[in-house]
């Protein structure tokens, strides 16, 4: 039978934390083949190590957010499971890229919120993330609108930036593809109107 993974509720979660701890352990050992019945294990590590060619080059293939969608994929991947972390090589080298290519604020504020919210800088990750909500609330395709949501309410909560969240919530939400009444678009309302109600306390 073809491989499917069991119906357990919070299974994928762990699959992919254990993705990612493979992941890391095939880049410091210098390569690896993964399980036969997780392919898409290999097809991840092909899109990192294709991501960090590209982004070694002294020119941008295609756009900026086709790149930053590519970082923001290679980022997950890599980091899914860790807390306070960040993999120096990654980073320095899309920092390196972006110098050179002069990159756009978006691209760098995109680069910023993942690196700021895997270290738990709240202030670095509520200001990349309120760059963002802008441009993405527009309709440009930086990073994806469910992950920048979560990250823009909880990053500006940390810092008591109320106002902020609750602009990301109502910019952001339409654009999710949930349902108003979705679980985790009430969970983040619930938090900001918590904070505001604190707030006017």
């Amino acid at each position: 039978m073809p491989y499917a993974a069991a119906p357990a509720e919070g299974l994928a979660p762990a699959m992919l934390r254990e993705r990612g701890a493979w992941m890391r352990g095939v880049i410091e050992s210098g390569g690896g083949i993964a399980p036969e019945e997780f392919p898409i294990w290999q097809t991840e590590l092909v899109h990192l190590q294709r991501f960090m060619q590209l982004t070694d080059l002294n020119t941008l293939l295609g756009a900026w957010e086709a790149w930053t969608r590519a970082f923001e994929r290679a980022e997950g991947t890599l980091h899914w499971g860790t807390s306070n972390w960040v993999d120096s090589t990654l980073f320095a080298t899309a920092d390196a890229f972006m110098d050179r290519l002069d990159a756009p604020e978006e691209a760098r504020a995109t680069v910023d919120l993942m690196r700021a919210y895997n270290l738990r800088d709240w202030t670095l990750a509520a200001a990349s993330a309120n760059r963002l909500v802008g441009p993405v609330g527009s309709g440009e395709e930086w990073m994806s609108v469910r992950v920048l949501l979560d990250l823009a309410v909880i990053a500006n909560l940390e810092v008591g930036r109320i106002t902020e969240a609750r602009n990301a919530l109502e910019v952001l939400v339409p654009l999710t593809g949930r349902e108003t009444w979705n679980v985790r678009n009430r969970l983040l309302d619930a938090l900001v109107t918590q904070a505001e109600n604190e707030g006017s306390g």
